[in-house]
């Protein structure tokens, strides 16, 4: 069995896993769908999510990485609706992927790999989670990855970026990355952007008193950490809901 890995690999990455025209010969080659099936039993089907392109991406010119975190970290995938826990991951959150290391244990090289990002419906790195939302939710022209931080009725997200920017604080000027932060409330399927607490508040109206109470007593100041605030005030707001 096998000696067969090196042609399945072959006859997968060149026919099964990205196109139209190569699902439609898997269909016509009964080798090749069965070759498929003995690659699914013999490595499982998380063999496909090593498919993707090798990660490339450098940016001689900028001091700061790419990604929300330097490091690999641990986390999961939910691929093709399929969960796959274990792997070492990173976000490069200037592009908008997710980066999978992959080790080859007949060379022992690790590789950094981009899975089909379209194929990507969430992913965890430590114990955040992102889920992908569609251009008919978010307005934009393709979907992107989203954090999930509060997952109720209404959901509160976050996209995280990076932009390039002149930073002048480490003596002569340079490149560097600026990490940014948009935090929506999804509500009835349509994003609504927090940019204070007043706005979140104004979402949340009908229970406005309560929760601008709670925060006073929590001592909840926006601008010390605004994507916490807003996840306290979020939380709160459901409980209050529930004892109705």
């Amino acid at each position: 069995m096998r000696k067969l890995l090196p042609l399945l690999q072959l006859a997968i990455g060149a026919c099964l896993y990205n196109t139209a025209p190569a699902q439609n010969l898997v269909s016509q080659n009964p080798s090749i769908e069965v070759l498929s099936n003995q690659y699914d039993t013999e490595v499982g089907y998380s063999g496909r999510i090593f498919n993707g392109a090798e990660y490339g991406i450098k940016y001689a010119d900028v001091v700061d990485h790419a990604f929300l975190v330097s490091e690999w970290q641990p986390g999961s995938i939910n691929f093709l609706d399929r969960e796959y826990k274990g792997l070492e991951l990173r976000y490069d959150i200037v592009n908008d992927l997710v980066v999978l290391k992959h080790y080859n244990p007949n060379n022992g090289i690790s590789i950094s790999i981009m899975p089909a990002q379209e194929k990507i419906n969430s992913f965890t790195l430590a114990s955040v989670k992102f889920v992908r939302l569609s251009p008919q939710v978010t307005g934009e022209q393709k979907s992107r990855f989203y954090e999930l931080i509060v997952d109720k009725e209404y959901k509160l997200i976050a996209r995280h970026t990076k932009e390039k920017f002149i930073d002048k604080s480490r003596g002569a000027p340079v490149v560097g990355f600026q990490h940014k932060v948009k935090l929506y409330l999804k509500k009835d399927n349509e994003l609504v952007i927090i940019r204070s607490k007043r706005a979140l508040l104004k979402v949340l109206e009908d229970k406005k008193k309560e929760l601008a109470d709670y925060s006073r007593a929590r001592k909840l100041y926006w601008r010390e950490n605004p994507k916490r605030a807003a996840a306290v005030l979020v939380s709160y707001y459901f409980d209050l809901k529930a004892e109705n």
